[in-house]
């Protein structure tokens, strides 16, 4: 990524006074990899205006939340100062709350937290990475501020907010605390749920309850992944219904009404009900293109379609080449659309700056298949790939070592930096030195994947990387997963 913008630097720095302005419209992150990765130097800086527009000046990183509410993590782990992250990198950053894009006039309009009167600015090239909301499945409530219930998104307030629903309720009668929506984010909050429970709310009657609007939960995962969530829900006291739509609440009966007819008690409700698109981009006033949902269309190259100087990333995207049904809205898409986009971006500037060059833009293929990692707030996690599940506490070690270098590229404390490369900035997101790829028997594999007590991470990646580079161990340990899980 640090390389990126060499290639066309002399051409920057060779056009006289004329200006390019880049514009990031959020804070999320593929957004922070731009500043990251953007050139330094006086010439360059001098040929660009490079601005992020943001309504919050914390970014959090969405991989971490569920453990900060676990417990595991302060506050400040997870966050990132926008304001001093893009000084430090000769960016200009603007708190705002953005009102309207117009991808025609290339201008969005904002107002500052510090006054009301709307603003507009100009840009020559454009990224926006405004994320995602919650769903709000009833049909009959809007959402109040003081009312008991919790929305996963913002993230930046999930925490506090938990807090604060917890600390009111009643400590002279049971409660029961809901949450609605069984996918990743909803089992790893109800897990973080009941730790912090256990760890900070002793003294609270409580009792905890997932419901799934289909046959179990974790729906779109694999039926490893869906026995182990299972079996740990039960371990954990945790109520699971499924096949119950929760379409509306009554907060006078402290009830959730489902679409059969039937109700569920609660006192607390949490809401992992699905993503929708924020409302600045689904508001009359924008010209953005949008799919049926909501969400911005673009093309593969993250490009917003129809205009090329715009582009779309992380949760507020619809890819034109699958229709808006992939990928699924999760964080890892967005950190790796970054290169992409920052090589794109870096086009864009190169031929705003010099009509005549021809730019060359990067297409991004989501993968289907990647490293899934959920916290069980026990410290232990889940993780899967290749249709296998495995979990222990080594599982989750792998995830906050992975997430803490994630941070540490953005200018956090590592705790492992023995382990990180020290001498070479591009690799500071590396997770273990390159080395020969390690040979395992499937047999031998398998016990270590199986190792659910061990804390020791490296060998168990050990194994995962020599499963991915031989197509032959790989097919042997997925088939002694499956024959033991029959």
């Amino acid at each position: 990524l640090i390389e990126v913008f060499i290639t066309f630097k002399k051409r920057i720095m060779d056009e006289d006074g004329k200006k390019c302005r880049v514009v990031l419209i959020g804070g999320g992150h593929t957004n922070c990899q731009i500043v990251l990765h953007t050139p330094k130097s006086h010439e360059t800086m001098g040929s660009c205006e490079y601005v992020m527009v943001s309504n919050e000046q914390f970014g959090y990183y969405s991989g971490m939340i569920p453990a900060h509410v676990a417990g595991e993590y302060e506050d400040n782990v997870c966050k990132l100062d926008l304001k001093k992250f893009c000084e430090e990198n000769g960016w200009t950053f603007i708190q705002a709350s953005i009102t309207s894009i117009d991808a025609d006039d290339k201008t969005i309009k904002f107002k500052r937290r510090s006054g009301s009167e709307e603003e507009a600015m100009v840009y020559d090239i454009g990224a926006i990475d405004l994320g995602s909301r919650t769903r709000n499945p009833f049909k009959s409530k809007e959402i109040g501020a003081n009312d008991p219930i919790v929305m996963t998104r913002p993230i930046s307030i999930l925490d506090t907010k938990v807090n604060d629903c917890l600390a009111s309720l009643s400590k002279s009668s049971s409660s029961q605390i809901v949450v609605v929506g069984a996918g990743p984010a909803g089992v790893e909050l109800v897990f973080a749920i009941h730790s912090k429970l256990k760890n900070d709310f002793e003294g609270l009657d409580t009792s905890l309850t997932i419901v799934s609007s289909h046959d179990s939960v974790l729906p779109t995962n694999c039926k490893m992944v869906q026995d182990i969530a299972t079996k740990e829900l039960h371990d954990q006291s945790i109520q699971v219904i499924v096949n119950k739509k929760v379409v509306d609440i009554d907060l006078s009966e402290n009830i959730l009404n489902c679409s059969d007819g039937s109700t569920i008690p609660s006192h607390l409700t949490i809401l992992a009900t699905g993503p929708v698109c924020q409302p600045v981009v689904e508001a009359a006033n924008t010209s953005l293109p949008l799919d049926g949902r909501g969400f911005i269309r673009i093309k593969d190259t993250l490009q917003v379609t129809g205009y090329s100087n715009l582009f779309a990333v992380g949760d507020c995207n619809s890819f034109d080449s699958f229709n808006g049904t992939f990928p699924p809205k999760a964080g890892v898409y967005a950190v790796r659309e970054g290169p992409i986009l920052l090589h794109n971006i870096r086009e864009c500037i190169a031929s705003t700056l010099d009509t005549t060059y021809q730019p060359t833009m990067q297409t991004y293929t989501p993968q289907d298949d990647f490293l899934k990692l959920l916290i069980l707030g026990n410290g232990k996690a889940i993780g899967a790939k290749w249709g296998i599940a495995f979990h222990g506490r080594w599982v989750w070690k792998l995830k906050d070592y992975i997430d803490r270098a994630w941070m540490y590229l953005f200018g956090h404390e590592h705790p492992y930096p023995e382990k990180l490369r020290q001498n070479e900035e591009q690799n500071k997101l590396k997770k273990i030195d390159s080395k020969e790829t390690k040979t395992f028997s499937p047999d031998e594999a398998m016990s270590v994947l199986l190792s659910v007590e061990s804390e020791d991470y490296e060998r168990p990646l050990q194994v995962l990387d020599a499963m991915r580079d031989n197509e032959e161990l790989r097919a042997a340990v997925v088939t002694l997963f499956k024959n033991l899980h029959t």
